[in-house]
C-alpha cells in the first residue's frame, strides 16, 4: 500500500508542476521533503487509531492487537529508512510518541520473528 501512496503523491506533485505558472503554488521544499513525512504521518496515525480500537479480552482481539503492534513496528523501521533524522523527530512529535515508545514498537517486530 505504501508504494502506491508514495507513487500517487509523487505523480500528483509532478502533475501540479505541469500547470502553468501562477495557477497553483506548491513550495519546492514541500515537494522534496515533506510529502514523505506527510505520508508516514498518515499511515502511522491510522495504525495507532486502529490499535486504540482493539480493546477486548477475547483471543481474537488479543491476536489482532499483537499483529497491529508488529505492523506499526515494521512501519517504524520503514519510516526510518526513508526519512532524515530531523523528519523522524518531527514525525514522532506529531504522533505523540516518545523515543521509548517508538523503540518498543520496533522491538515487537524482532521479538516475534525470533
Amino acid at each position: 500500500m505504501f508504494s502506491f501512496v508514495a507513487n500517487f503523491s509523487f505523480t500528483l506533485i509532478e502533475r501540479m508542476r505541469d500547470l502553468s505558472p501562477g495557477m497553483l503554488f506548491v513550495p519546492e521544499k514541500w515537494q522534496e521533503e515533506d510529502w514523505m513525512l506527510s505520508e508516514w504521518k498518515a499511515i502511522l496515525t491510522n495504525d495507532l487509531d486502529a490499535l486504540k480500537q482493539l480493546v477486548g479480552k477475547d483471543e481474537t482481539t488479543r491476536v489482532q492487537y499483537k499483529l497491529k503492534v508488529q505492523e506499526i513496528g515494521q512501519h517504524c523501521y520503514q519510516a526510518e529508512e526513508t526519512l532524515t533524522d530531523k523528519e523522524l523527530a518531527r514525525l514522532k512529535k506529531a504522533l505523540g510518541l516518545t523515543d521509548q515508545e517508538w523503540h518498543a514498537f520496533k522491538a515487537k517486530v524482532h521479538s516475534e520473528q525470533a
